[in-house]
């Protein structure tokens, strides 16, 4: 067997082996991977149009620098291609030597693996914390993002940094400087980040604000649910402890108007926004006030609801839908204008169907080892992120109140947009005080 080369240190290729009752977390990985630079290599995403299959999965795993095995108790005891590739890594693994790292086996729940080769390597556990999971997997394939997340940066950088927001060209490029300042715990004002950027403050209130108060509700739906999906399980119960205000509309083309030169591909006035990215959405609710923000998912959730327990803030029945919501069955094949339907019982309208809204959360494929309080969940890991609401192209089982979706966090979509929050405490002061970085 030919010698690999583990000296390469110019791509970190990463072979992603799991079980078909896995995907969901194996797609969810190769995204988080690919965001922080990694070259990961998943048979979905990976293997071309006309390639044959079993040729393309040898050379991968013969040319990678990790191979990562996804272990759970739907795989470990099941005989398939799972146990192929695995055996197969095992026979490079002889090759290296004892100090190389090279097969990572990653844990999704209790399990145990049957080859007794995997016992004399530790495992990583994506269970109970999927957040912890990704950082200890990170301190081997990125261990320079480990480190540029525990310490400060000092005062060169920071004036680096800072000298950076006049020079930016695009509402993107501002964003992610933003972000990184405030990974960095470098939280400045709106009006001192704003100073040495050629975009105005508002001066005057563009939203109208609803205020959504605590309490507790059920996120999610069961599986026993009509049109429910496994990303929505299992249901579990949230706390939003402190009262918070949401638009009561989507962001309109006119409000965007006073933030941006960019143009919207679709309608004017008050139809709602599309085609913007994550970032150009999250950068827009801070300029419209200091305390702004995306709502977290289950923020998102809750509002949607306005109280309910049903398929939709007004029941469970499709054709009551029509009258709340813009969706295949009555939008005529496009977008509409925001409040031309009812709002639901909080006052919030278009929460259902119209365009998808972006929040604030990274995707995970189901619910397990969820937060149960209002908080974004792994907010701060860039990648896919979750869109809710549903939207005038697809059917009104998309416009369930529990229905979700992630969408590619760099990109816009013509069917895509967001509304805004406010708080009295933001993610990121929560995150940087439970996460303090070291000198």
């Amino acid at each position: 067997m030919q010698q690999k080369n583990i000296n390469n240190k110019q791509e970190v290729k990463t072979f992603i082996s799991y079980a078909r009752e896995d995907l969901d977390y194996a797609q969810t990985l190769y995204n988080i991977l690919k965001n922080v630079g990694v070259e990961p290599w998943l048979d979905v995403e990976s293997i071309l149009p006309g390639q044959k299959w079993r040729t393309a999965i040898k050379s991968a795993i013969k040319n990678c620098n990790y191979f990562i095995t996804l272990l759970s108790s739907r795989s470990v005891s099941k005989k398939g291609y799972v146990q192929k590739e695995l055996k197969e890594a095992l026979e490079y693994l002889d090759e290296f030597p004892d100090s190389k790292i090279y097969i990572i086996p990653i844990r999704l729940d209790e399990c145990y693996p049957s080859d007794i080769k995997l016992h004399d390597i530790q495992w990583v556990d994506f269970f109970p914390s999927w957040d912890k999971g990704i950082e200890k997997l990170f301190r081997v394939l990125v261990p320079e993002w480990c480190e540029s997340r525990e310490k400060l940066p000092n005062g060169e950088q920071v004036d680096d940094w800072l000298s950076k927001i006049s020079t930016c060209t695009t509402i993107t490029e501002l964003s992610k400087l933003r972000w990184a300042l405030l990974i960095n715990g470098i939280n400045l004002s709106r009006n001192e980040f704003f100073e040495k950027t050629s975009i105005p403050l508002p001066n005057f209130n563009l939203i109208d604000w609803i205020s959504v108060p605590n309490g507790n509700f059920i996120m999610g739906s069961p599986q026993s649910e009509d049109y429910s999906a496994l990303s929505e399980y299992p249901p579990h119960e949230v706390t939003i402890s402190n009262s918070f205000e949401i638009s009561s509309t989507l962001i309109t083309n006119d409000m965007w108007a006073e933030f941006s030169k960019k143009k919207s591909p679709v309608g004017k006035g008050n139809y709602p926004l599309v085609n913007v990215s994550w970032w150009e959405a999250w950068f827009f609710t801070w300029w419209l006030t200091e305390n702004g923000d995306l709502p977290s998912e289950a923020e998102w959730e809750y509002s949607a609801r306005g109280g309910a327990t049903t398929l939709f803030s007004c029941g469970n029945s499709f054709e009551q839908l029509k009258e709340y919501a813009w969706f295949s069955s009555n939008s005529g094949g496009g977008i509409r204008p925001v409040k031309k339907k009812f709002p639901n019982s909080w006052g919030i309208y278009d929460m259902h169907g119209n365009i998808w809204e972006w929040t604030l959360d990274s995707w995970h494929p189901n619910y397990i080892n969820a937060p149960c309080n209002a908080l974004a969940w792994d907010f701060y890991t860039h990648g896919q992120r979750v869109i809710r609401g549903g939207c005038w192209f697809f059917g009104a089982e998309k416009c369930r109140s529990a229905s979700r979706h992630m969408f590619d966090s760099e990109r816009g979509d013509n069917m895509l947009g967001f509304r805004p929050v406010r708080r009295t405490v933001s993610n990121f002061d929560i995150y940087l005080n439970s996460n303090k970085r070291k000198g």
